[in-house]
């Protein structure tokens, strides 16, 4: 007898064991992100690999190798398989899962053409409806992704009608059939004066150079769907059927689809109209719906009864053709594409996931789908996409009503497209948890790019791979989702109530534009409303199809309506217009059981789209509600089993969504902020008596919260446990839930003390993020910042700041005139368009196609760049572009490459291996020897031969300097930045660091400060920056650091020093790290901003409006253009702070501070130390601020000795820092910092004023913790005015130590 086969990882097998903390610590693969992995290049063996190696650096479980527009390796060819068997053999080696994708590019169905190229019946087919005649109609543009038709006039005439409106409504009076050939001799051929012909063609649309020069597939045909299994599922069997199951645990279709049905715009337009269609349509749709009736093939009543497709029939009736034309296709499309392959798929030990389209409203699945959910019904795995950052609660909710009621344990989605390179770790985390909470467990991001070469870097950005510069911090992210699904995997959903899908009431209402009554807009209006009531009044519910229910295992017992493996006690039947026969007997059933059925609003006046009144939903007439929010919540309010209040109010808050299990006799629970911004501080109610465990899956930790027993409100009969916790924007929190006592049940003998809620949390705010409000510091202290590194781990030219070239003009074959300037893209297109080739774009033809012949070059093209710079550039800086085959390169003249065919292919070979390349390996980098770049114009030449698939893309200068754009650009300005040297007089220094003048950034620090580089000569920088900062603790202390802003995907903090040096994340709100308790002295933090490559890569010549990305928005014109450089801000805005709070008593923190050595007593200055101060002070440059030192100081110190108050009071403080004057401490002698700097008296004149730098900021850290301790009001602070100097010099730094020394006589004495 055959073993059985391991369990499919997607089936979740380890939630069958007992919980492991190990596996919640240490997620393993199936729990984790497979992003869709876009194979857009000629694939090559080792770098994939490489990279299969990153995405495990990243924390994904696996990969979907996604053919992407770019590929160069015949798709399905040898090579390609044997690369997707290598692939595969590596993520077994890995433990990691290799999952399928079942075409080239999408939508699945084509195979890359090839099911539609040798078999034209397979095309695609829709019905034209028109006015106009073939010949005398224009040809529109079709879509060239998708299988939304066009008029293409390739088809034959199917029907003609003649057809009168109302003239007052446009509803449909009457229509009938003519002949299809005009005959005026025919009495029936004469019109009457109201009547106007309608034709009815079918056709397909023309070919596609996004299906490789065919059309989609005819997705309502068998025929066409089984040779697209054939073509490619069982080829994939051939190549890797072994390791289906196992680690090829799934296959993905992508949005499979049909004619995209459409509507009129308004009842009396005469406009072309679509829908879909297949050769025997007719027949099929005849036998469903009226098998008794005679029929003969052409005709029937699907033909003669088309016009109701199109318009409303008089005074509101319904129309059933309608409604069963929308059911049939559906089931057309389902029983044809997504039933063969799930079947396909079951037969062959692999899941079917991926997605359909247009899935989030009523009008979009009416006209895209018919329904949604009854795609899902022979699916392993349902699931959706999001794209851009969106909520869509309805689109999951659908898909994991389903899987729940299939007892499937998780849901797909594809999340992240069209989020652009700046996307954020906050914006992962969110966009994920809501979906979490709906059900979604298995995460496919997109994308992850195997190459960013030519086009392939404008494909729905950003790329969730190694060219992302954050890609090595992103195991972050995974590992908290992977925790989320190691628990919200295990057991069943606790879900107790039931909506019956609206969609079928939308396909009657679903008619032209005007819209009677606003039907169509309403009922999409209601569908969203009730699912936000429900959901964010923490009522988790499930969809029920129709369409499904029949065959889901529809049981009724105990009051309960046991669908599939869902037992549910109430059913919402949410303002139908038509209600299923087979749904209306169950519920029936379900009521006079004692089941809930509630009507919100009107109950279905039709059974079947035909008027019934003849029956009973509910046996309670208090079960039909009202629409609204309340009332609609008030009906479920028995089935609540979590209840969160605002802390101090009445009120729940309306942006929590949660998710809870069963598990035995266990519960986890998934609670998330969907507010990413706005904290609340809240009262968990969670019916029943339990232990409550927090799991932290940020940390892989836990911890028991103090709970109580109590009730959430008078009315309730059940037990409670209760605990106070603040969500934090975008916050989540998981729970375990033990049982504490068998019964939940409140009895008249309950003891405990019933919880207000109002009452304060029972214990802090839970772990995560710490809370700056636990401190208690009447003033954070800033972190002093020392200087800031460019850096990027990995990469070569990590440290180099980047000037972007777009713009160019070019010469053909040596001509002697040049083109005008213009942006790179459009150059490309217009070399394209001269040698009538193929615009690039968003879709074009795959190279995998391209012949020999086609690749040929066309001509020889020269493209000139040039830019500006203030300074000779003696180093060595980089030039970064796409390498074509024989280009020439040089820079003032001077040549820096040759266009030898294998020196450039050797040249290629090496840079991968050396990495000499910037952000991808497929954008090479050479050298610019030091001298070439010159004061003022330099020019930049790229020449070689031209062709289809030349890269013509934008190129990077790489070097030590600070870039700034140009302003009030003229068209054609080619010229449009300059590059100018550092300033030597603004670098920062890290203590201990010792530079030299001239800095660059490889040497050490580049001058930035807080704020946005792009503001300060790195607008085109795309890589990351670490701050090196520091503070300085009077005693051991608490510390929290605080940095609430900056513009970054993620930051990384490291402290600590040698073996305890520690590392953390700030990414989500509140934006704070818990440094732990450190000991007193001076602690430096290293704080890396990861970058984002939008700067150089994104569309910066777009609007401030234009936030979405595709791959035409790089190609935009007129009001959609800038010629600005509009980028975005990068960097941490604000001086981060630290939250200080000593360990111990205040009396503590006194003593501390009054320990502290206080300088010497005065004594006369030495020769030495009066020259060194004074010669500090005159060669550092600096004169104190007029307030302080507006006349020659009398001592070799720069402090006059008396009591002048212009030297010595600044603030006018006295012995109490609340009171006015008093006497200060004189120094004759500079105090202990100042006598550090004889030391260091041999350092040069710019590190001594580096020194001076760094003490004067000590100094201030110092002071600020003095006045902490003191309590110094905000004005007194504010009136000391050297504190906000920026002239450092010993002068300065003197001054400080002045009020130093005074503020310390006033610590009480120990």
């Amino acid at each position: 007898m055959k073993p059985a086969p391991p369990p499919n990882p997607l089936t979740y097998p380890q939630a069958l064991t007992p919980f492991s903390y190990e596996l919640f610590k240490k997620p393993t693969a199936e729990y984790r992100g497979c992003p869709l992995w876009a194979w857009n290049t000629e694939l090559d063996k080792d770098a994939l690999i490489r990279q299969i190696g990153y995405l495990e650096l990243m924390g994904f479980g696996g990969f979907h190798m996604h053919v992407r527009t770019g590929l160069d390796t015949k798709y399905m060819g040898k090579e390609f398989m044997h690369i997707v068997k290598t692939c595969v053999d590596v993520a077994e080696q890995k433990g990691m899962m290799a999952c399928l994708y079942d075409d080239d590019r999408w939508p699945s169905g084509v195979a890359g053409g090839k099911v539609v190229e040798k078999n034209q019946d397979f095309k695609a087919k829709h019905i034209l409806f028109t006015t106009t005649p073939y010949g005398q109609g224009h040809k529109a543009s079709c879509s060239p992704s998708s299988a939304a038709a066009c008029r293409s006039e390739n088809g034959y005439l199917l029907a003609r009608y003649a057809v009168t409106l109302n003239p007052g409504d446009g509803t449909l009076k009457a229509y009938r059939e003519i002949n299809r050939i005009p005959d005026p001799y025919n009495p029936r051929e004469r019109l009457a004066p109201d009547e106007t012909i309608w034709l009815a063609y079918v056709e397909t649309n023309p070919p596609s150079e996004w299906f490789n020069g065919q059309t989609y597939v005819d997705a309502l045909n068998p025929k066409a769907i089984k040779k697209f299994i054939d073509t490619t599922h069982n080829k994939y069997k051939e190549a890797v059927g072994d390791s289906f199951g196992t680690t090829v645990p799934c296959i993905f279709t992508d949005e499979p689809q049909f004619a995209t049905k459409t509507r009129l715009s308004s009842p009396f337009a005469k406009e072309d109209l679509f829908i879909p269609w297949t050769s025997d349509l007719p027949d099929t749709f005849h036998a469903k719906y009226y098998h008794g009736a005679a029929y003969a093939h052409g005709a029937g009543p699907l033909i003669a009864w088309l016009p109701e497709l199109f318009w409303n029939l008089e005074n509101g009736r319904p129309s059933t053709v309608r409604y069963r034309f929308h059911d049939h296709v559906c089931e057309r499309f389902v029983s044809a594409f997504m039933d063969q392959l799930g079947g396909w798929c079951k037969d062959n030990n692999i899941f079917l996931n991926g997605h359909m389209m247009e899935e989030p409203t009523l009008e979009s699945q009416t006209h895209s789908l018919g329904e949604a959910m009854r795609c899902y019904r022979n699916m392993s795995l349902p699931g959706i996409d999001l794209l851009s950052d969106m909520v869509e609660y309805n689109t999951v909710k659908q898909a994991s009503s389903v899987a729940r009621q299939n007892g499937i344990r998780g849901c797909m989605s594809e999340l992240y497209g069209c989020t652009h390179w700046d996307f954020t770790f906050e914006g992962h985390k969110g966009c994920g948890d809501w979906q979490a909470a709906l059900g979604i467990t298995f995460r496919v991001p997109h994308l992850a790019w195997a190459s960013m070469a030519g086009e392939a870097k404008r494909d729905y950005p950003a790329s969730i791979n190694y060219q992302s510069p954050w890609y090595r911090e992103y195991g972050y992210v995974e590992d908290h989702f992977a925790r989320v699904g190691v628990a919200m995997t295990r057991g069943r959903p606790v879900t107790r109530v039931a909506v019956v899908h609206p969609i079928e009431s939308y396909w009657l209402v679903s008619g032209p534009g005007n819209d009677p009554g606003n039907q169509m807009g309403e009922r999409d209006k209601k569908f969203l409303e009730l699912t936000n009531w429900l959901l964010h009044g923490l009522i988790d519910f499930d969809f029920l199809s129709e369409s499904l229910l029949p065959d889901q295992k529809v049981d009724v017992k105990r009051k309960q309506l046991l669908v599939g493996q869902c037992a549910y006690e109430a059913v919402i039947v949410p303002n139908l217009l038509t209600i299923r026969s087979t749904t209306l007997k169950i519920l029936e059933k379900f009521a006079a059981a004692g089941g809930k059925v509630i009507v919100a609003s009107n109950r279905p006046e039709l059974v079947d789209a035909k008027p019934a009144n003849d029956y009973v939903l509910t046996t309670d007439d208090s079960n039909t509600v009202p629409w609204n929010r309340s009332d609609i919540l008030e009906s479920v309010e028995d089935f609540v089993d979590l209840e969160i209040k605002t802390t101090g109010s009445l009120d729940p808050p309306k942006t929590l969504l949660y998710q809870m299990r069963q598990d035995g006799d266990e519960r986890f629970v998934f609670i998330c902020n969907t507010d990413r911004n706005n904290g609340v501080d809240t009262q968990v109610y969670l019916r029943g008596r339990w232990e409550v465990e927090l799991l932290d899956t940020l940390s892989g930790e836990s911890k028991m919260l103090d709970t109580r027993l109590g009730h959430a409100s008078e009315k309730c009969r059940y037990a409670f446990t209760n605990f106070g916790y603040r969500f934090e924007g975008c916050a989540s929190i998981l729970l375990r839930l033990v049982p504490s006592e068998k019964s939940v049940r409140v009895t008249t003998k309950l003891q405990s003390k019933p919880v207000d809620f109002r009452d304060p949390p029972p214990f802090g705010r839970g772990l995560g993020h710490p809370s700056l409000d636990t401190l208690r510091v009447p003033m954070p202290v800033s972190v002093n910042l020392y200087g800031v590194d460019l850096v990027e781990e990995g990469a070569r030219h990590s440290g180099l700041n980047v000037l972007m070239l777009d713009y160019a003009r070019y010469w053909l074959n040596g001509d002697k005139t040049s083109s005008h300037v213009q942006e790179i893209l459009a150059l490309n297109n217009e070399l394209l368009d001269l040698f009538d080739l193929p615009r690039k774009g968003m879709a074009w033809r795959q190279p995998w196609t391209i012949s020999p012949v086609e690749r040929e070059p066309k001509a020889l093209v020269s493209l000139e760049f040039q830019f500006m710079s203030d300074f000779d550039v003696t180093r060595t800086t980089y030039l970064a572009f796409e390498l074509a085959p024989g280009t020439v390169v040089s820079l003032n003249g001077e040549y820096l490459m040759s266009g030898a065919k294998e020196s450039i292919w050797c040249r290629e070979r090496l840079a991968v291996e050396q990495g000499d390349w910037f952000v991808d390996e497929a954008i090479t980098t050479i050298a610019i020897p030091g001298g070439v770049i010159q004061y003022g114009k330099n020019t930049l030449l790229l020449s070689g031969p031209f062709g289809v698939l030349t890269p013509i893309e934008r190129v990077y200068i790489l070097g030590d300097f600070k870039v700034d754009p140009a302003k009030e650009l003229r068209p054609q300005t080619l010229a449009r930045a300059k590059i100018r040297p550092y300033n030597e007089q603004s670098v920062w220094i890290r203590p201990g660091l010792t530079l030299r003048p001239g800095l660059t950034s490889r040497d050490g620090l580049a001058s930035v400060d807080w704020g946005n580089i792009a503001d300060q000569g790195l607008p085109f920088y795309v890589g990351n920056l670490t701050y090196h900062c520091g503070f300085y603790l009077l005693q051991r202390s608490k510390v929290v650091l605080s940095i609430p802003g900056f513009f970054s995907p993620v930051l990384t903090v490291e402290w600590g020093r040698d073996e305890n040096r520690k590392r953390g994340h700030v990414a989500f709100q509140p934006r704070t790290l818990d440094l732990g308790v450190l000991d007193a002295g001076d602690h430096h933090l290293s704080i890396t901003a990861y970058g984002n490559r939008y700067n150089a890569f994104g569309h910066v010549h777009t609007p401030d409006w234009m936030t979405n990305c595709w791959p035409d928005a790089w190609r935009t014109q007129g009001w959609a253009w800038t010629e600005d450089y509009n980028v975005r801000p990068v960097g941490i805005l604000d001086a981060p702070k630290v939250m200080i709070k000593a360990v111990g008593s205040r009396d503590d923190e006194l003593k501390a501070v009054a320990k502290r050595p206080v300088s010497p007593s005065p004594r006369a200055p030495s020769p030495v130390e009066s020259v060194h101060w004074e010669f500090m002070n005159r060669r550092c440059g600096g004169l104190l601020p007029s307030s302080s030192h507006d006349k020659e100081t009398s001592g070799p110190s720069g402090l006059e000795s008396s009591d002048d108050p212009r030297v010595l009071t600044p603030s006018g403080s006295g012995d109490n820092p609340s009171s006015g004057r008093g006497s200060w401490p004189r120094f004759v002698t500079p105090p202990d910092s100042l006598l550090e700097l004889r030391a260091s008296s041999e350092l040069s004149d710019y590190d001594q004023c580096m020194k001076v730098h760094h003490l004067v900021h000590e100094a201030r850290n110092r002071l600020h913790q003095l006045w902490d301790v003191l309590r110094v009001p905000d004005e007194e602070r504010r009136q000391f005015q050297p504190y906000t100097c920026a002239v450092f010099n010993a002068t300065l730094l003197g001054l400080h130590e002045i009020e130093i020394a005074r503020l310390r006589r006033l610590v009480p004495s120990a």
